[in-house]
């Protein structure tokens, strides 16, 4: 199984200040945060199925599927 293309907007850490400041003006600053982020430093898991119910909560659900 592939992984879609599709991915939100990761923002570093050290960013988050400026991403969440609602006064912000310079949008030039906020685009520059808009890069993709590292795929060195990703990991992917199969989850269960019942992730796609929002009725779902269990910690089972993040659990690795073998």
């Amino acid at each position: 199984m592939g992984i879609h293309d599709r991915m939100p907007v990761i923002i570093q850490p050290h960013s988050y200040s400026q991403w969440l400041d609602t006064d912000a003006e310079r949008t030039d600053a906020l685009a520059g945060m808009l890069l993709p982020y590292d795929v060195s430093v990703m990991e992917a898991y199969q989850v269960a199925r019942g992730v796609n119910n929002p009725q779902n909560d269990s910690p089972k659900l993040i659990e690795p599927v073998h």
